[in-house]
């Protein structure tokens, strides 16, 4: 008898382990995968993240959302996230290797490797106690089946191939692994085994929400385990799955600063909010049909469903009128078999119950659909599949076999095939694109890319070529969505970035803030900094003023806003914009940008008081004394008095080319000729292609009396402008 249970032991083991290789193969291919989508979310520039073990305490206080955006975060998308236990593994790796995407990738495969062990575990033991004989008396086969088609299933790539994606697999093996000790340790007395399916189903909820719908799958199994509905809720595993949801609902409630169901009139966030009644419900209808589609042939996949890819249908779509049949009969066959407790009944009510809270129907969950919404749903639709390809086993051994080896061979490929473009953003929207050509979000996303590559690519050709590919895609997203704010913001870079024209980006950054009521942080910031680099001061002033209200705490936004104040002479207020509590460096550097900007924009008294205080701080500060002696000798004509502090400037940093020539240029007012000569050819040196120094330096050589040189230098300096267009 023992050495019968260890032989059976051991051969779980070995088909566990199998199960583990397997699919560890099966996504080798994403190793040397980069972050991807919302990989920047979650990892390399979540505040949070980034700081390690340090930012552990912030993770599990905040909503997701806030780690990239601030506090603003909270507020962006409706509905909050609070799913901080994967952010909180990220944090850790952060802490140990940095930022590395393929240490990442491979504790993702790893561990959905091992979430198909524990689906292999949970579906033996499941059809060990309730369907044995509708498989046979093999549940391990049939379990093993299952299992195998679970890893290679392509629907599943997204959530294993995408790093964010380890909160739907945390999730999973947790969620599964309580599951699992439910129906092993049902009627055990030890408060142990209690206390531990509760922990992992606490943590299958602090992975990702749609863990609470296996809340209905204990009462399955409680319902299954019982006779009759009496005494279910009485069951302690029942009792402490539920003090396990209240307790996180409480959690999110707190940490969560959106509602359940936050309307707004974005469409790329609620699909349906131009929708009549007959078109949300025929879209939602159609929307099932297109899952049942996927799960059982997944091709072509895409990553992006978002508007206008999946169109709008109404209740008089034929659609919508076979998803009521189907759906009728699926509660007619529910009804009919309520006592029976049969393996179809399991697996029909598993995906129901795990696709509800991401259908559309109790609340709009931001999409149609999207691949990812199947990862744990699809496990009742194999259920189903498994029972049918054993049923057509047993009837036609050759038939089924011929049918099972098809799946496995086809899901095995596409999987493999599909990892390939998970590689980069690059890589996955150019294959998404084709796919989902009528979305304006993967449009949008892809000119994006194309018009940020502008900065790393060295050819002109290649820059040619990209900015053309992107007004491309930036246009046809416009045609799908003629108002969409972040488009036209994209459009905007491209014309700025791209240096194709300045007053074209305006207009379509102004165009960005139109279709973007209620502020728009990135419209103003840009608009503002083209603003500036027009030498607009006044009118980048107003915009970047808005940026900074929207962001006060955005850096850039903070040094830009006192700088123009700094410019437009009001210094006083760009004080109170930077914080003079810092250490003395940053002030120091905050002090010195204001009176730089104060100079350039001939505010010499700003500026001069500016100098004074970098000065106090230390009388060896460069910028201060340079800044001092421009203002002595510009603002206030006491070129004698300047030339120490821009002699003392000069000795502190000898080679910056600007005050060289300023230096050269007082020497030569007060008639010290000789002392420009050495800075005037330090100048040159540091800008050969610059007329000014050498028409300088001819001016010096000619009161020296040196005609020749004179000569030859006013020469260089007339075809320097000359050939300048």
């Amino acid at each position: 008898m023992f050495k019968n249970f260890s032989f059976a032991f051991s051969d779980i083991k070995v088909r566990f382990t199998l199960l583990f290789i397997f699919t560890v193969i099966i996504y080798s291919n994403t190793f040397d995968h980069e972050y991807t989508l919302d990989d920047q979310l979650a990892v390399y520039d979540n505040q949070f993240v980034t700081k390690g073990f340090k930012g552990i305490p912030d993770l599990l206080t905040n909503d997701a959302f806030v780690g990239l955006f601030g506090e603003r975060g909270a507020q962006l998308i409706s509905g909050g996230r609070y799913r901080p236990l994967s952010f909180v593994t990220f944090a850790i790796e952060w802490e140990f290797f940095g930022q590395n995407p393929h240490i990442s990738h491979i504790i993702n495969v790893f561990l959905y490797a091992l979430l198909v062990g524990i689906i292999f575990l949970f579906t033996n033991l499941l059809i060990e106690n309730f369907f044995s004989n509708s498989f046979k008396n093999k549940p391990v086969l049939a379990a093993y089946l299952l299992a195998f088609l679970f890893s290679i299933h392509p629907i599943h790539t997204e959530v294993v191939a995408n790093i964010k994606g380890r909160d739907e697999i945390l999730s999973m093996l947790f969620g599964f692994s309580a599951l699992f000790l439910c129906l092993k340790k049902y009627e055990t007395n030890n408060w142990y085994h209690a206390i531990l399916i509760f922990v992992l189903f606490f943590l299958a909820l602090l992975s990702k929400e749609i863990a609470i719908t296996y809340i209905f799958i204990f009462w399955l199994i409680s319902f299954y385990k019982k006779t009759s509905f009496k005494g279910i809720f009485q069951n302690k595993l029942m009792i402490l799955a539920l003090v396990a949801a209240l307790l996180y609902l409480f959690l999110r409630a707190k940490f969560t600063a959106s509602a359940v169901n936050s309307f707004t009139t974005e469409i790329l966030n609620n699909p349906f909010v131009n929708a009549t009644f007959s078109e949300r419900w025929g879209t939602i209808l159609y929307s099932f049909w297109m899952y049942l589609k996927l799960l059982l042939v997944p091709y072509p996949l895409t990553h992006d469903y978002y508007f206008n890819q999946i169109p709008l249908v109404s209740m008089m779509s034929i659609w919508f009128i076979f998803g009521i049949i189907l759906l009728g009969l699926l509660s007619f066959y529910l009804y009919k078999t309520r006592y029976e407790r049969g393996v179809l009944q399991f697996g029909i009510l598993f995906f129901i119950s795990t696709f509800s809270i991401v259908s559309n129907i109790p609340f709009t969950v931001g999409i149609i659909m999207n691949e990812r919404f199947m990862f744990v749903p699809s496990y009742g639709f194999l259920i189903i599949f498994v029972f049918g390809i054993l049923k057509l086993i047993s009837k036609n051994k050759n038939v089924g076999l011929l049918v099972f080896s098809f799946f496995f061979i086809f899901f095995s490929i596409t999987t493999v095939l599909r990892n390939r473009a998970w590689k980069n953003n690059q890589t996955l929207f150019e294959t998404d694109a084709i796919t989902s050509n009528q979305s304006a979000k993967v449009a949008t996303s892809l000119g994006g890319i194309y018009a940020d590559m502008l900065d790393t690519l060295k050819y002109e050709s290649q820059k040619e070529f990209y900015k053309i590919e992107s007004k491309k895609w930036l246009t046809h997203s416009l045609n799908i969505y003629p108002t969409h704010s972040q488009t036209w913001l994209l459009l905007g870079n491209l014309y700025y970035k791209g240096k194709i024209s300045n007053d074209s980006a305006i207009l379509m950054y102004k165009k960005a803030l139109e279709y973007r009521p209620g502020g728009f942080f990135d419209g103003y910031f840009n608009l503002g900094v083209v603003y500036f680099n027009n030498n607009q001061f006044d009118s980048a002033l107003v915009y970047i003023e808005k940026a900074y209200q929207v962001d006060p705490k955005n850096s850039e936004t903070k040094e830009l806003y006192a700088r123009l104040l700094a410019k437009t002479g009001n210094v006083e207020k760009a004080k109170n914009i930077f914080d003079f509590n810092t250490s003395d460096i940053e002030k120091v550097k905050q002090i010195e940008i204001l009176a730089e900007e104060a100079k350039v924009s001939g505010n010499y008294n700003e500026a001069l008081q500016l100098a004074e205080n970098l000065l106090n701080i230390s009388s060896e500060n460069s910028v201060g004394n340079y800044i001092k002696g421009v203002c002595l000798a510009r603002g206030f004509q006491k070129i004698n008095e300047a030339l120490p502090f821009l002699e003392k400037a000069i000795q502190l940093n000898p080679n910056n080319s600007v005050w060289n020539e300023d230096l050269a240029v007082a020497y030569g007012m007060t008639g010290q000729i000789a002392k420009t000569i050495p800075l005037l050819e330090k100048v040159i040196q540091s800008r050969p292609n610059d007329p000014n120094p050498y028409q300088n330096l001819a001016a010096s050589y000619y009161q020296l009396g040196n005609m020749n040189k004179a000569n030859f230098y006013a020469q260089k300096a007339n075809q320097l402008k000359a050939s300048k267009p």
